[in-house]
């Protein structure tokens, strides 16, 4: 697989404090740096695809312990293509187990050695913005984004202050460059970025703007939000529609995102799409599935050109592990007509793949 090589990350303390404060107040300072990895990709399009929920740890440990990490992604050989991917990294990757918040129901964290997995089967960037990522503190984000940079895997959406986790991704490419800025629902102070905190980055009208404008400021030619929001295990809820159309005003070309664990519809607002939710990827826990919504999750491959954001394709993988058992395998034949139909009736499905065309 053609995979991003090179992965740099650079940060400029020395703008720090004005980019935090800037952030947080809604005020347009400069940037503390630069989060980029380059990709290969023709010289007149790129492909960029998107998953959802990844964590190999909690209820599939056991399996994992005997069978290995490469072992969750046996059953997904060919469903993601060459170039450029992005997960939604759904819990730390640490040896801590003390959670950070103990008022909180569900925590987890999945070992280092998950983080070279991830590298393996493809994926080259991981979001963090998520209600998962302060699972074990600021310590266990740091040992994140640690293991996974040390892995060739970047990561982006959270950090150990606000001037490193307001920073976009930059997908660097011979036809263009794409800027990922990934953020969440506010999950508590204690775990939200600030001038001297660890966190992630909370949505708001100055966030969601100043995500595009470092994007597109540090060169972007398209911008993708990868968020994470949503409710576990239902449809598409009033925020986020509210929290879309904020997005298409700001400019971004594709909205991306993960949480419910089931796949949901792909709205187009202006022409950007929306894809509510991806659904789950490889995911270690056992999950809450009803019939109407049985566990399939949605690979989303997004095509650039010239003119943007030119089609979307999508596949099916079904992630119920009532039935997959922590190997995800792509859906069968009955569970992808019911998951395409339920996406947008535009779509045009031959072969087992979606493809939503951008009028």
């Amino acid at each position: 697989m053609t995979r991003a090589v090179v992965l740099l990350l650079v940060l400029g303390l020395v703008a720090f404090g004005a980019a935090a404060v800037g952030v947080v107040a809604g005020v347009g300072t400069g940037p503390c740096g630069e989060r980029r990895i380059e990709a290969a990709s023709s010289t007149t399009g790129f492909d960029a695809t998107f998953v959802g929920d990844t964590m190999l740890g909690d209820a599939a440990a056991p399996l994992l312990a005997a069978q290995g990490y490469d072992w969750a992604f046996a059953g997904l050989a060919g469903v993601l293509d060459d170039g450029f991917v992005m997960a939604n990294a759904e819990g730390p990757i640490t040896t801590l187990t003390e959670p950070f918040d103990t008022a909180q129901h569900w925590h987890y964290n999945a070992q280092p050695g998950s983080a070279a997995a991830i590298a393996r089967v493809g994926i080259d960037a991981v979001s963090l913005a998520n209600n998962h990522a302060m699972d074990r503190g600021p310590a266990g984000l740091a040992d994140t984004t640690s293991t996974l940079t040390a892995s060739g895997v970047a990561a982006v959406g959270a950090g150990p202050t606000m001037c490193e986790a307001e920073l976009p991704l930059l997908v660097r490419t011979p036809a263009g460059t794409l800027g990922v800025v990934a953020l969440g629902k506010y999950y508590g102070r204690e775990k939200t970025a600030s001038l001297a905190g660890a966190g992630t980055v909370a949505f708001s009208e100055a966030s969601i703007i100043r995500g595009a404008t470092l994007a597109r400021s540090a060169g972007a030619d398209w911008v993708v939000a990868f968020v994470h929001w949503g409710g576990n295990y239902g449809d598409v809820d009033a925020e986020q529609e509210d929290l879309a159309e904020a997005f298409a005003e700001a400019g971004y070309d594709l909205v991306v995102g993960a949480h419910p664990h089931v796949s949901q519809r792909i709205d187009v607002i202006d022409r950007m799409p929306v894809v509510y939710s991806m659904g789950n990827f490889v995911f270690g826990a056992p999950g809450r599935f009803a019939p109407e919504r049985p566990g399939a999750g949605l690979v989303v491959k997004a095509s650039f050109d010239q003119d943007g954001l030119a089609a979307l394709t999508v596949r099916c993988v079904d992630t119920n592990n009532d039935t997959v058992a922590y190997q995800p395998r792509p859906c069968d034949a009955p569970m992808a007509a019911t998951t395409f139909a339920s996406l947008n009736p535009a779509m045009v499905v031959n072969g087992g793949v979606g493809t939503l065309a951008i009028p």
